[in-house]
């Protein structure tokens, strides 16, 4: 996966860059350097995980994920 079709994978699920970099403890400019060095895969599957659940599911997963934070 690019960053171009990470980022249409984010809007398709409403997540913003801020949000996601939140549940993988990244800084939101830090993955802005995917456009050059590629998607990881442990946010590929991260963002193949959310895209599974249901917006409620999702929407708890995150609640959940930043609370800890």
């Amino acid at each position: 996966m690019d960053y171009i079709q990470f980022k249409l994978s984010l809007k398709k699920i409403r997540l913003t860059i801020k949000t996601f970099s939140s549940l993988t403890g990244n800084n939101p400019n830090g993955l802005n350097q995917w456009k050059k060095t590629g998607v990881p895969a442990y946010a590929i599957s991260l963002l193949e995980t959310l895209q599974m659940l249901s917006i409620e599911q999702r929407a708890g997963y995150i609640a959940q994920k930043i609370e800890r934070l």
